[in-house]
């Protein structure tokens, strides 16, 4: 289900407003299209979340964008806390540590992953950290 705006909006001139607003200076890099990405243009439906929920649009979108950029700002410290991961942990399934092994016979080289519980989290990397 989408939740937008209902207004299309081209990817460069999002772009560049999200540049403006976070005062990012690097610019734009545009790169070719992906060998998938057959279409040119798009624009979310909102009928079923109108269906749905009695979803209609009551912020625009540069309003939205706006508020999003300044929502980040306010709650940054927050995020990159709850988004830091130990050496090996994958910010993909958190409580899972991952560490290269490799097989002593071969050159292979896998990934080992399993869960761990909060106990062991600290000891298991410490050790994958040294």
């Amino acid at each position: 289900m989408n939740i937008a705006s209902g207004v299309e909006v081209r990817i460069l001139d999002m772009a560049e407003k999200v540049n403006e607003l976070t005062g990012n200076k690097a610019g734009i890099i545009r790169a070719r299209p992906r060998i998938w990405e057959t279409k040119k243009r798009l624009l979310a439906s909102l009928e079923r979340a109108r269906e749905l929920l009695g979803y209609k649009p009551k912020v625009n979108f540069d309003a939205g964008l706006k508020a999003t950029v300044e929502w980040f700002r306010t709650h940054w410290n927050e995020i990159r806390r709850h988004a830091e991961f130990p050496p090996g942990m994958s910010a993909a399934a958190p409580g899972v540590l991952a560490r290269k092994e490799q097989d002593t016979d071969t050159t292979d080289i896998g990934i080992v992953a399993r869960a761990m519980t909060d106990g062991e989290r600290l000891s298991q990397v410490a050790e994958f950290s040294r």
